[in-house]
């Protein structure tokens, strides 16, 4: 059985070991390109293998292909972090996903100071332009 027809039937990844037939094809058909074997690949690295950095390895591969459940697993995996997925226009005119991920950071410290900086930076200036 090929992956696409395994996938169509469901699949539960948590029942899936590493010695199995459906791990095999799950496996290759990632290794492949295809980005539902990519997604759940993520998932059961997440969830039976508990290895989080090796599911956002394969959640982003699918992700970047536009596949909408790795999108949405990877902001639920990373989302104390936020992950940011940015909009953009095609030629078209039709919206799509950009492919790569942002993940912010949550220093919120130097976020202030920098603000400040800019704050006390604008002042001078608008000092220095006024027209007595």
């Amino acid at each position: 059985m090929n992956w696409d027809e395994l996938y169509d039937q469901g699949i539960d990844v948590e029942d899936i070991s590493r010695d199995s037939e459906e791990y095999q094809t799950m496996f290759s058909a990632a290794v492949h390109g295809n980005p539902s074997a990519q997604y759940c690949l993520g998932l059961w690295a997440e969830k039976v293998h508990k290895k989080p950095d090796v599911a956002l390895t394969w959640l982003k591969k699918a992700a970047q292909q536009n596949f909408e459940e790795a999108i949405e697993a990877l902001q639920r995996l990373v989302g104390e972090q936020g992950v940011v997925f940015e909009s953009t226009t095609s030629e078209d005119g039709s919206s799509i996903k950009q492919t790569s991920l942002v993940i912010k950071e949550h220093n919120f410290q130097a976020a202030k100071n920098s603000l400040k900086k800019y704050t006390e930076k604008a002042k001078k200036d608008v000092e220095i332009t006024r027209v007595p």
